[in-house]
């Protein structure tokens, strides 16, 4: 809704959406490929309810999404020289993720993430003329999210089973058990634009001033596993347990007082000149100063600072200057920029545009935010692996009890080097616009982008590696996992930077408008990008645990196809509208989307999290497979699977037909697996639309 409230003076907008989601996701039992049956799975499921907890089922679980949306606007003509805007926007959303079942995992529905969140963004804007060669913009804007992930259902430790070639899990979704984030931002930014003959020159500043208050605790109701579904059914102890708690208040779930709160300022300059050198050439020159502070340091921890550190620079490593008791230095970043347009003929038939420039980003508040939560005295964590640990379904009454009075360092330290520099990349872009015969208009474009700066992760209580694979052509290192530089802490992660990694897009296009109402348009684009990591998680651990590679996750390497990379991809659109009685109009519409599949490596499986290949602690399917040459470059034993006993000869053959049958394997005989070099089938859609 929209309209006047003061004749030619203040008006008003308004509006609403409503959102409601579901997504079914059915799973037929009889597909599990993992030991257990359906009265084994009955038995266990009557165990867990007799700890007065109800796993829900694992056949049909429903994802949901409700929204609600609105949007507030009042205009103001305070008078011809002056505008003034007020607007205000709330969104809340209820998410429940849903996990669903495979034909290797069974996931219970109460293992599932929900999701609470909400977002009030206000903003007043205040144009301004002075005469007609000058004018002024001044935004100022606040947005205040707060995001409360839960598990679903009531309070129970996560349970994961291995259940033959399948696993089991239940109870609380283990990253959700304490996790809150309140983000308050405010915003100011001002415009001030110079109009002088040929050139239209802005100077103006961008700053945001934010106030962040994170609460993660992973794992924090207990985390148990176990070799098979007896294990768990007869009472025997776990296999290995995990928990992280509060060592602040050493309560329980999202009331703990362990949130790491932090306030930072990002400040920015910046001026431009667009350029009208004549009637067919336009210039335009920019250049941004952005300076990122923290102006508050985590805090101390004398026992990583004068124990750990030494210890971990003798086995080589550069801390880069972290430590605990000091933060991000101010880094400034200067990115200049140029572009062009230019009508090449002189009458629009042939526009040629493009351009050059460094352009700075940000880093999702969270990752420098670890810093503030896990230096060693915030929050604590333990892995156990020899079986003293029985299962307690009280997640108020977890092992270990946190003596309040005399808190021992322990858990994960989060570290950024001292000269950490947010994400900052060259781009560069050139595009052609061609008036072609048949009222066709062709456009040719590509962009390339080079990483100047990206973030980088290694764990420095890794003990480097003295021992390879032997026996194949496959010789990686291998690590021992729980041999750690200093046991205190479960890793030592240290953020800096890396300047490997590009990407690339071309992009080539017709269209055409044709007359009584048709139009038409065929694209083409192609894009690939490689990157050392391509930051996907919230925890600056698990940036580390999933990279794939070969050498171990703590050496920088080369870079592999991004999960980013697009392949190719063709659009096309055929629509026809006809307009009728005066005030009405109909159009039908044809559109057409085909790309190629997603990225995938090829690794390693059948590994768990502590049963690596490698054993660096990295993530479970986390380690390139060795693509062998021939039979004489793998050892195969017989195996049965379903009562039927393969010999070795038979398994290279199935082995060997799978690598013949795909590009990117048999390119790979005798080399290791590339990053994300393979990709899923192209996928065609066709959609029909009347409106």
């Amino acid at each position: 809704m929209g309209g006047p409230i003061l004749k030619d003076k203040i008006f008003f907008f308004i509006n609403g959406e409503i959102q409601r989601d579901e997504m079914p996701q059915p799973f037929d039992f009889s597909t599990y490929e993992g030991s257990s049956d359906a009265s084994v799975i009955n038995s266990l499921r009557d165990k867990i309810k007799s700890y007065n907890y109800d796993p829900l089922g694992f056949e049909n679980n429903t994802a949901f999404l409700n929204s609600d949306k609105i949007l507030a606007k009042f205009d103001f003509n305070i008078s011809e020289k002056h505008k003034l805007t007020i607007r205000h926007s709330y969104v809340s959303a209820e998410n429940l993720e849903a996990r669903n079942s495979t034909t290797t995992r069974l996931n219970f529905l109460n293992e599932s993430e929900y999701f609470v969140s909400s977002t009030n963004s206000s903003a007043l804007e205040l144009k301004s003329t002075f005469g007609n060669k000058f004018a002024n913009k001044l935004v100022l804007g606040t947005t205040f999210v707060r995001d409360d992930r839960d598990p679903y259902g009531n309070p129970f430790p996560t349970v994961t089973i291995t259940d033959g070639t399948g696993s089991i899990e239940f109870g609380a979704e283990r990253f959700s058990t304490a996790n809150l984030l309140n983000q308050d931002i405010i915003t100011l930014t001002n415009d001030f634009e110079i109009y002088k003959g040929k050139h239209a020159i802005t100077v103006g500043t961008h700053n945001e001033y934010y106030n962040v208050g994170n609460l993660f605790i992973r794992n924090n109701f207990g985390s148990y596993s176990y070799d098979n579904v007896n294990e768990f059914l007869n009472n025997i102890n776990t296999d290995t347990y995990e928990r992280n708690f509060s060592q602040v208040d050493n309560v329980t779930g999202d009331a703990s007082n362990a949130i790491a709160a932090f306030k930072g300022y990002q400040l920015g300059l910046y001026a431009q000149d667009d350029y009208q050198v004549n009637d067919v050439l336009k210039l335009t020159f920019g250049l941004r100063f952005d300076l990122p502070i923290f102006p508050e340091a985590p805090r101390v921890n004398d026992d990583l600072n004068n124990n750990a550190i030494p210890a971990i620079e003798m086995e080589g490593y550069d801390l880069q200057g972290a430590k605990t008791g000091s933060f991000i230095d101010p880094q400034l970043m200067i990115s200049p920029r140029v572009g062009f347009n230019w009508d090449a003929i002189g009458n629009r038939s042939l526009q040629v545009r493009g351009g050059a420039g460094i352009f700075a980003s940000r880093v999702p508040l969270v990752w420098p935010g670890g810093a503030y939560n896990n230096f060693g005295f915030n929050i604590g964590g333990v892995r156990v692996t020899d079986r003293s640990v029985p299962f307690n379904p009280d997640v108020n009454a977890q092992f270990p009890v946190v003596d309040l009075n005399n808190p021992l360092p322990s858990g994960q330290i989060d570290l950024f080097a001292s000269d950490f520099k947010l994400p900052q990349v060259f781009k560069a872009s050139l595009g052609f616009d061609k008036a072609l015969p048949w009222g066709l208009v062709g456009t040719l474009e590509g962009i390339y982008t080079q990483t100047l700066n990206n973030v980088r992760y290694q764990n420095l209580n890794l003990r480097p590696s003295v021992e390879s694979l032997t026996g194949t052509p496959d010789n990686r290192p291998i690590f021992v996992q729980n041999n750690r530089i200093y046991p205190t802490y479960q890793g030592i992660f240290l953020a800096s930077n890396t300047s490997k990694g590009y990407s690339y897009n071309i992009v080539a296009q017709l269209s055409k408008n044709f007359q009584k109402g048709f139009s038409a348009n065929l694209a083409y684009t192609y894009g690939d990008s490689y990157s050392i990591n391509d930051g996907t998680s919230s925890q600056n651990n698990s940036q580390w645990q999933g990279n794939r590679g070969i050498n171990g996750r703590n050496e920088e390497g080369e870079v592999g196809r991004s999960i980013y990379s697009v392949g190719s991809r063709i659009i096309a659109q055929l629509s026809y509208k006809k307009e009728y009685l005066g005030f009405a109009a109909s159009q039908i519409s044809l559109f057409y989307n085909g790309q190629s599949g997603q990225t995938f490596s090829y690794v390693v499986g059948g590994e768990t999290f502590s049963r690596q290949l490698v054993n660096d602690g990295g993530f479970t399917n986390s380690n390139l497979i060795y693509v062998p040459a021939n039979q004489g470059e793998i050892m195969l034993v017989n195996k049965t699977v379903v009562d039927k006993t393969y010999t070795p000869a038979e398994q290279w053959d199935v082995l060997n037909r799978v690598i013949e049958n795909d590009k990117h394997l048999s390119d790979r005989r005798g080399n290791y697996a590339q990053r994300n070099m393979a990709r899923t089938p192209f996928e065609s859609i066709l959609d029909f639309r009347f409106l």
